[in-house]
């Protein structure tokens, strides 16, 4: 299988070069044909019986207006090997859909038009195709019938453009020239009458023919998408290998928390693997319970990759607003997702080929960025691993992804701040205490008893000797988070400094009780994965809405109801109910649900 793009400046004739290499194959089926031939009398001119654009311009407003606007995929074989084209629009404005199509593809197919030469969209496309780690490029050079089939005409766009390769620093590429009449079919798939002095392979051969490289192999990267636990006695860690291999017995690390084990099993949907390669998606189990949580990687145990918390990328920005430097994106790169800052250091000026200091970054320029984490995790160099190397940024108000890019080096971004070793440690705290220090983090929904279970946890425990600290919502706004909104941003921070609080309170040797809605499960998972999994302990208050709504004196589910508050937890704003909670409290009374948690604390924290 070849997954490959045709990309180019607008009327260079991608689309009708598809149309041409199905039809010359005898990959279109009667009935298609027919509706083909249809379309073209309507769609057409009098004098062209077949228009082959259509195969691909599928919506009405790209027939209408005889251009592409989205990416459409197209399926065909030969005796040699199976294909999937990619038909993207050469628009400047839709250059985010042809980013998003080279992003999965083997070969680019770079049409250029013989009566034109050389276009900026045709740098551009140039640069993203190589950007996503394309390394083998076909340039069409199409509508050779418009230049009488000139030799020299051929020769010198097939210079300029390896000038441009040269220019762009670009290294390493297997780059093919073909002269082409996609209307006729000159060099698709037949050899052209036309072009005597070409004497190389035509666009199929050379298509069927392309050596795609080996798939990295080099260091194994499992990220992981799901947790599979369909009843206690299992727990299982889904994803696809994205590199390298493993084998049952092999002692594998989890990243970012660098904890250790060995391999139980291997296992797919019906049937025990005892190794498993690249591509490869799978379920795992190990040999000891390790906390992971969607998002982790988990690597060889011996493999020394250093964790990061910033990087520099190259990135296509995808959305007509602007980069907002001073604002926190949403970075998704393979499973993981993580607030993101983005520092603009250059773009690329695509008419002088050279990068440019400038203050902000546009729809479809092309930048070189520095990308700062909001905490340390495994990045890998693109040019070494493709999933764990790439990401996008999302804007987390509008959920629209704003750019793709790939990481071009790995650095430690607080060089000026170090991790001191003190003498005292939490074990020697926790020991003139007396005690094991643990996080009791209370979730459920506004109303539903958290505040009030938590106050009579910490009453129960303090009458005992302990050293406890609660902290509760209402307490922190109005001091360490009286800055935050109740934005959906600002809640979610809210949150990011309770777990950091909360964490420091811990290291102090005390047991921390939080009562705090939190409702979703990545924060809360965020919070566990600062301690160690025997320091966290997760209530879930489950109290159902309508009861919630009944206890509310503070009128704040009617206020939300009627719209004066937006984005309430319940109502206009999800919540996320734990998937693993450790204690479960149902409706039953305080005396019984402080009964049930003390009764878990003395028999697994003491």
């Amino acid at each position: 299988m070849i997954k490959f793009i045709t990309c180019g400046s607008v009327d260079d004739g991608k689309s009708t070069l598809i149309g041409r290499l199905l039809y010359d194959t005898n990959s279109i089926f009667s009935d298609q044909l027919q509706t083909l031939e249809n379309d073209s009398k309507k769609y057409g001119t009098q004098e062209q019986k077949i228009d082959y654009s259509l195969l691909t311009d599928g919506l009405l407003s790209e027939r209408a207006q005889g251009i592409t606007i989205d990416v459409a995929y197209r399926y065909f074989d030969t005796e040699k090997r199976k294909f999937i084209i990619a038909d993207t629009p050469g628009h400047e404005q839709y250059t985010r859909n042809m980013a998003t199509a080279a992003s999965t593809a083997d070969v680019a197919l770079i049409l250029v038009d013989a009566s034109k030469g050389i276009s900026i969209q045709t740098k551009r496309h140039t640069f993203i195709t190589t950007l996503f780690g394309i390394k083998d490029i076909i340039v069409v050079i199409n509508k050779m019938d418009l230049m009488g089939f000139k030799e020299e005409i051929f020769k010198s766009i097939t210079q300029e453009f390896l000038s441009l390769v040269s220019s762009l620093g670009l290294k390493d590429l297997n780059i093919s020239f073909v002269p082409v009449c996609s209307l006729e079919g000159d060099n698709v798939v037949s050899k052209s009458l036309h072009t005597p002095w070409y004497n190389h392979a035509t666009l199929i051969d050379i298509l069927e023919n392309i050596k795609l490289p080996k798939p990295f192999n080099e260091n194994f990267r499992f990220p992981v998408q799901y947790i599979n636990r369909p009843h206690s006695n299992f727990r299982g860690y889904c994803g696809t290998i994205s590199s390298g291999s493993l084998k049952v017995g092999d002692v594998l690390k989890v990243t970012p928390s660098n904890k250790i084990s060995k391999i139980k099993e291997i296992l797919v949907y019906d049937a025990k693997l005892s190794q498993a390669t690249h591509d490869d998606a799978i379920t795992i189990t190990l040999e000891e319970e390790i906390d992971i949580s969607r998002g982790d990687i988990i690597i060889n145990a011996n493999d020394n990759q250093t964790l990061c918390d910033a990087f520099t990328a190259t990135l296509v920005w995808m959305d007509e607003a602007p980069l907002n430097q001073e604002k926190n994106y949403e970075l998704k790169m393979a499973t993981l997702s993580i607030n993101a800052t983005v520092k603009l250091e250059s773009i690329k000026d695509l008419k002088t080929l050279k990068d440019i200091k400038i203050p902000h970054l546009n729809l479809n320029d092309i930048a070189n960025c520095e990308i700062t984490l909001e905490r340390k995790t495994l990045v890998d160099c693109f040019s070494k691993n493709k999933i764990t190397g790439s990401f996008i940024l999302i804007d987390k108000l509008t959920n629209v992804t704003v750019a793709s890019g790939v990481v071009t080096n790995t650095k430690q971004f607080s060089k000026q701040i170090f991790t001191h070793k003190h003498t005292i440690t939490k074990d020697l705290r926790a020991k003139k205490l007396e005690q094991k220090p643990f996080i009791l983090w209370f979730t459920g929904l506004s109303a539903s008893g958290k505040s009030t279970l938590a106050n009579e946890i910490e009453k129960a425990l303090f009458s005992q000797g302990f050293k406890t600290y609660l902290l509760d919502g209402d307490n922190l706004r109005n001091g360490l988070n009286a800055d935050l909104t109740f934005s959906l941003t600002d809640r979610k921070e809210n949150i990011r400094r309770v777990a950091h609080l909360a964490r420091l309170m811990l290291d102090a040797g005390l047991i921390v009780i939080t009562a705090f809605i939190s409702p979703f499960e990545k924060e809360r998972t965020f919070a566990k994965n600062l301690v160690n999994t025997d320091e966290f302990i997760e209530v879930f208050v489950d109290t159902p809405l309508d009861e919630c709504e009944k206890r509310d004196k503070k009128g704040l589910y009617k206020k939300a109801r009627s719209g004066e508050i937006q984005d309430f937890t319940g109502i206009s704003s999800p919540y996320e109910r734990p998937l693993d909670a450790n204690i479960e409290i149902k409706k039953q009374s305080i005396e019984k649900s402080v009964e049930q948690i003390l009764r878990y604390l003395q028999k697994y924290i003491f």
